[in-house]
C-alpha cells in the first residue's frame, strides 16, 4: 500500500475513533443534563415536583390567575404521627408509604393543578379556581375520603390522618412565600387543636402564632433569668387527714406577659425542646425539697413531679433528668412520684415503656394522671408499672350531684383496689366530695377545699404542723 493511502487510513481511523468518543461524551452529557434537571426539579422519592419546581410553578399560576381574575388555594398538608411508621416499621417502609400517599394525591387533582412534596412528610397543592370556596372544601374532603381507605405496609395496613392549611390568594397576600407561610400558620394551627382536620388561614390565627413566637422567645429568657418558680398543692390520706405529700406545680411570671398558665407554656416548651431544659430545671430545685423534708425526718411523705411524654421519649432520659435524683439509698428515690397523662402515656406506651421500667427499677414512683378522661382500659393499665392513679377532677367535680359520675368513680376505686393500685382524687372543692371519696375507700385527695398550692416556705410549714384536715 502507498504510505500516503496509509496515512490518510489511519488518520481516518483515528477521526472515526474521536467521533464515536464524541458522540459518547455527548449522550453522556445529555443523559447528566437530564438527571441534572430530574434532581433539580422533582423529588426523588416520589417523583412529583420539588419545593423549587413548586415555587416556580405557583409564581407562574399567580400571575396568570390575576390576568384571569381568578382565586388560587395554597393547601397544605401534613401526615400526622409518621414518625411512628418510621420507628415502628423502619425508613424503607417509611419511603413507601410516602410514595403511596404521593400516588393517592395525584389521583385527586387535575392535570394543571401544581402537587408537590416539600419535604419530610409534607405535600402541597395549588390550583386556580373562580367562585366561592366551596371548592377548596371539595378537594380537601375528597383527600381526607381517599385517606380513610388503609395503606398496606409489610403486612399491616396504615391509616393516614392529614392536617390540612389553606391560604388563598389574592385574599391572603399574592406572592409564593407569603401564601406558603400563611398555609402553614393554618395547619399547624389545625396540628394544635387535634390533627386530622383542615382550617382556612384568618388573621385571627396569624395573630395566635405572633404571640405564641413571643411568649415561646420570653420564655427562653424566663428559664434563664429565673422567673420561672415552684408551688406545693398538699395532698392528704383521706381517712385521718394527714398529709401524705405534695403535688409539685411549675408556675411562671413573666417580666413580658405576667403570669402565664401553664397550660400555654408546656406545650411550647415541649414544641421547642426547652421541655428537657426546664426538666432539669425542676429537677435540681426537687433535689433540695426532698433533702429538706430528710432533715424534717419526713421520709414518707412523697413529692409528685408531672413528666412529660417528649422527655420519656428520650433514649437519655435518665442522663439527662432522672440521674439528678438517684441516690444510693432506694429509700431516697420512694419521695419521688412521677405523674403521666393517662391519654398520652396510652398513644405512647411502646415508645416510652423502657423508660417507665427503668423509672420503677430505681425506685421511683408512677402516677396516672388524668385517670377517667382518655380510653384506657383496666386490661391495658395493668401492663403498666403504676402505683396509683389520680382520678381526673373533671369526674370528682360531679361526684355528689350526679348519679352515673357516682358510679364511675366507685367502680375506678374498686378496680385499682383488684389491682393494687392506690387511688387520688383531684380537685377537691366541698366537703360532700370528700365524705363520699371516704366512704368508697379512695386513699388520698387533693384539691381548692383541703390546699391551695403554698410556697416553699409555706408548704415546710404545713409540713413542721404535720395536719391540714
Amino acid at each position: 500500500m502507498d504510505p500516503k493511502d496509509l496515512q490518510i487510513n489511519l488518520l481516518l481511523a483515528v477521526l472515526k475513533e474521536i467521533e464515536a468518543k464524541y458522540e459518547y461524551l455527548l449522550k453522556k452529557t445529555e443523559r447528566l443534563s437530564e438527571e441534572y434537571k430530574k434532581h433539580a426539579y422533582y423529588d426523588p422519592l416520589t417523583g412529583l415536583y420539588n419545593r423549587y419546581s413548586f415555587q416556580l410553578l405557583l409564581e407562574l399560576k399567580l400571575r396568570k390567575a390575576t390576568r384571569k381574575n381568578e382565586k388560587v388555594a395554597v393547601v397544605f398538608m401534613d401526615l400526622d404521627d409518621f414518625k411512628k411508621i418510621n420507628d415502628s416499621l423502619g425508613h424503607t417502609e417509611g419511603d413507601k408509604f410516602l410514595k403511596l400517599v404521593g400516588e393517592k394525591l395525584s389521583k385527586l387533582i387535575r392535570k394543571e393543578d401544581i402537587l408537590a412534596r416539600l419535604g419530610g412528610d409534607e405535600f402541597i397543592v395549588a390550583f386556580s379556581y373562580n367562585g366561592g370556596e366551596e371548592k377548596v372544601v371539595k378537594l380537601v374532603e375528597r383527600i381526607h375520603k381517599a385517606f380513610e381507605k388503609p395503606l398496606k405496609l409489610e403486612g399491616m395496613t396504615v391509616t393516614p390522618n392529614v392536617s390540612i392549611g389553606i391560604a388563598v390568594a389574592p385574599m391572603n397576600g399574592n406572592d409564593v412565600s407569603t401564601l406558603l407561610k400563611k398555609a402553614d400558620m393554618a395547619m399547624y394551627h389545625v396540628k394544635e387543636r387535634g390533627k386530622g382536620a383542615y382550617q382556612f388561614f384568618s388573621e385571627e390565627i396569624q395573630q395566635k402564632v405572633i404571640k405564641r413566637v413571643r411568649i415561646e422567645e420570653a420564655l427562653r429568657e424566663g428559664i434563664s433569668s429565673d422567673e420561672l418558680f415552684l408551688v406545693f398543692q398538699p395532698r392528704v390520706n383521706i381517712p385521718d387527714g394527714s398529709l401524705a405529700g405534695a403535688e409539685v406545680l411549675l408556675r411562671w411570671k413573666s417580666k413580658t406577659f405576667g403570669d402565664i398558665n401553664p397550660a400555654t407554656f408546656i406545650p411550647i416548651a415541649e414544641d421547642t425542646g426547652m421541655i428537657y431544659k426546664l426538666g432539669s430545671w425542676l429537677a435540681n430545685k426537687v433535689k433540695g425539697v426532698v433533702e429538706q423534708l430528710n432533715k424534717l425526718s419526713r421520709r414518707d411523705l412523697r413529692l409528685s413531679i408531672n413528666v412529660s411524654v417528649k422527655q420519656l421519649e428520650k433514649p437519655d432520659f435518665y442522663d439527662e433528668f432522672l440521674s439528678r435524683f438517684v441516690r444510693s439509698d432506694r429509700k431516697m428515690n420512694t419521695a419521688i412520684e412521677f405523674e403521666i397523662t393517662e391519654t398520652l402515656v396510652m398513644q405512647k406506651f411502646d415508645e416510652i415503656n423502657t423508660n417507665l421500667k427503668k423509672l420503677k427499677d430505681l425506685g421511683f414512683g408512677l402516677l396516672i394522671d388524668d385517670f377517667g378522661s382518655g380510653y384506657s382500659s383496666f386490661s391495658r393499665l395493668k401492663l403498666l408499672p403504676a402505683d396509683g392513679v389520680k382520678i381526673d377532677l373533671e369526674l370528682i367535680k360531679d361526684i355528689d350531684r350526679d348519679e352515673k359520675t357516682y358510679e364511675i368513680v366507685k367502680a375506678i376505686v374498686s378496680f385499682s383496689k383488684v389491682l393494687g393500685l392506690k387511688t387520688i382524687a383531684e380537685g377537691i372543692e366541698r366537703e360532700s366530695q370528700l365524705s363520699i371519696l371516704r366512704d368508697m375507700g379512695c386513699e388520698e385527695a387533693q384539691g381548692f377545699y383541703i390546699s391551695k398550692p403554698l410556697t416553699e416556705e409555706e408548704f415546710i410549714e404545713v409540713i413542721e404542723r404535720g395536719k391540714i384536715l
